[in-house]
């Protein structure tokens, strides 16, 4: 994956995804974000010195045709290097609880992958501790945030070859895929239970009634 060589790293800032978009080129990071957000705006929870959040503008592959699989590859890369599990579409899960995501934005026709990851947190806020865990607190040697954003970056500079399909991808995600059975809710607001990925990439989910491929839903932790 082309990855810029511009690297910015910010002592303390509000989000890196927006200093990327922002900026329009570059990878920023910092291990103090004061209002990250994940996917649906949901806060993302990212202390100071404990996690790692960066932001990555994807410059090369603007004209992607399947944008949404970046995110999906990034995630895979990242599992791959730390030895995570992945939930569709892009939670990276270590013994059943989540420790990093990854937001997929296009902002004027670029792809903005926003990655932010838990490391070396022990205390989480009360309304996601049940479901919340970082690399220390799963009983994982610490990595500090700029140990782990080298890591990654290399992962991600050595992944080949960058997914147009689904298939393309589909065996180094599935070979750590935990999406099977977990709840999702729709953007209508039903819930039902994961079955599987299909073979564009999509969320195969069913309830009681019905039996659906879906592109956007919203994990629910229970």
């Amino acid at each position: 994956m082309n990855i810029s060589n511009q690297i910015i790293h910010l002592q303390e800032t509000t989000s890196t995804q927006d200093d990327a978009k922002n900026a329009g080129f570059g990878v920023f990071w910092t291990s103090h974000q004061t209002a990250g957000r994940g996917r649906f705006d949901r806060q993302w929870f990212t202390p100071q010195g404990e996690a790692l959040a960066v932001s990555i503008c994807l410059n090369e592959y603007t004209h992607h045709p399947r944008p949404y699989l970046l995110g999906m590859t990034v995630a895979t890369a990242i599992a791959e290097s730390l030895n995570l599990e992945l939930q569709w579409p892009n939670d990276l899960v270590l013994n059943g609880k989540k420790i990093g995501g990854i937001l997929s934005e296009i902002h004027q026709g670029v792809p903005v992958i926003g990655i932010g990851l838990n490391l070396l947190t022990t205390t989480f806020p009360e309304e996601i501790a049940n479901r919340a865990s970082s690399i220390v607190a799963s009983g994982r040697p610490a990595i500090s945030p700029e140990s782990a954003l080298n890591q990654l970056i290399e992962a991600l500079r050595d992944f080949e070859p960058i997914p147009e399909s689904w298939s393309q991808l589909s065996d180094r995600w599935l070979k750590r895929d935990m999406t099977p059975g977990k709840v999702f809710q729709l953007t209508d607001g039903r819930v039902g239970v994961a079955q599987n990925i299909t073979e564009e990439g999509f969320l195969l989910w069913s309830n009681t009634v019905s039996i659906e491929v879906v592109t956007v839903a919203e994990a629910l932790w229970r």
